[in-house]
């Protein structure tokens, strides 16, 4: 009896060969670059040393190396966007694999790749430029683009990956201007509630010895301009909280409790949210505040609420930085 194997899909496939090339070819340019005293101390310290710079062959080398390293990066973008949205063409074909943990995981592999690749150019700009340097935290500018360009590529991979095709409307995860005024109201009231609960588990973590980093991460907030404070406001306490709901709220929490229960819905959404921050000291709390969110959403079946919440938290804790409260 013949049994039929599983093949991968032609996204798998090409974003499969695109890493073969881009991981090596990386690794490869780093340590290069490194023995040349081309990365920051911090990066220089962290690889082999290549040894002093020997000239013309390791120049051709490491364009080389680069030039492999972005071609197979971006063969690995294609192939995660193949991955994500060839499913989506169909609503059978979207609804079959919308809940799967690969597809979430892909999901915002794109994301977080296709945002480093409009982040990094303008990094790089102002480090050429004199505005920035390396060892430093990422400058207001910095910030704001990569703010708005993860949250763009977020609201953009939900659309395409399951609003289009049909699989979760506007209409099911409450994005409607019925009942605004209370659900406005709910959400200051969660916003509190969020405050406070990640605010306690930052105290226990603290006397558990885990030294919160958020206020280093985003150490240049201080030193913005009033005009860089309030875009980095619009960015971080507006178009974040509605990008990051809809996707982990509206579309991860709502897959995960259709096809796989409330359990797994509540607890790998804010695995999820936390872990895409990509903060290890903030994880706890960030899970926290992931878990507060999936239980307003839940009970009321809105993400206006949860949008408010989510923007009250980032308001208090940008402007804490800024004008240097606690």
């Amino acid at each position: 009896m013949e049994t039929s194997k599983r093949r991968l899909s032609p996204g798998a496939l090409v974003l499969l060969a695109g890493l073969v090339v881009a991981v090596p070819a990386t690794i490869g340019a780093a340590l290069i670059a490194a023995g040349a005293g081309l990365l920051p101390a911090g990066a220089d310290m962290a690889l082999p040393r290549a040894g002093p710079p020997v000239g013309l062959r390791a120049a051709l080398a490491l364009i080389g190396l680069v030039v492999a390293a972005s071609l197979g990066w971006l063969a690995a973008v294609v192939g995660l966007a193949l991955y994500v949205f060839l499913p989506a063409r169909a609503y059978p074909e979207a609804i079959r694999t919308y809940a799967s943990y690969r597809t979430v995981v892909a999901c915002l592999a794109l994301v977080n790749i296709g945002s480093a690749i409009v982040v990094l150019p303008v990094a790089l700009a102002l480090q050429l430029t004199g505005a920035a340097s390396p060892a430093d935290p990422p400058s207001p500018p910095v910030l704001v683009v990569a703010t708005v360009g993860s949250a763009l590529a977020l609201l953009f991979v939900a659309y395409f990956r399951v609003v289009r095709p049909g699989v979760i409307s506007w209409r099911d995860v409450g994005l409607t201007r019925g009942d605004l005024p209370r659900r406005l109201a709910l959400g200051l009231v969660a916003g509190l509630a969020v405050l406070v609960a990640a605010g306690l588990v930052e105290q226990v973590l603290q006397r558990l010895g885990v030294r919160q980093n958020q206020s280093e991460l985003f150490a240049a907030v201080r030193d913005a301009s009033p005009r860089q404070f309030v875009a980095l406001l619009l960015a971080a306490a507006v178009l974040t909280p509605f990008a990051e709901e809809v996707f982990f709220r509206g579309y991860v929490f709502t897959a995960l409790l259709r096809e796989r229960g409330p359990w797994q819905a509540y607890i790998g959404s804010a695995a999820l949210f936390s872990a895409v921050h990509f903060n290890l000291a903030a994880l706890a709390p960030i899970f926290v505040i992931g878990l507060v969110m999936a239980f307003v959403y839940h009970r009321t079946r809105t993400l206006v609420p949860v949008i408010v919440a989510h923007g009250v938290n980032n308001l208090v804790a940008l402007s804490a930085l800024y004008f240097g409260v606690g």
